[in-house]
């Protein structure tokens, strides 16, 4: 835990914030679908027992992203199924 933090920058002037700073862990996950095609993302903390993670994500041919804090794991693993 920080006691002091300091932001720089171009834009502003350098600011100090008092008080703490708690800095966690998170993934930021983003994959490709395709029209039609049901994704559903897994995670596991130990590679052989897997969860589903959320609920089924129908393809649109954009691009998916998932951003989820990972702080009140050790190590989380994600996967990403498909329904073909």
């Amino acid at each position: 835990m920080l006691d002091e933090v300091s932001f720089h920058g171009r834009a502003i002037e350098d600011v100090t914030v008092p008080g703490s700073l708690d800095i966690f862990q998170a993934v930021d996950l983003e994959f490709e679908t395709e029209v039609g095609v049901v994704y559903q993302i897994q995670a596991s903390d130990d590679l052989v027992n897997w969860e589903n993670f959320g609920s089924r994500i129908l393809g649109n041919g954009q691009l998916y992203r998932l951003f989820t804090s990972t702080r009140t794991k050790e190590r989380e693993f994600f996967r990403v199924r498909t329904n073909q």
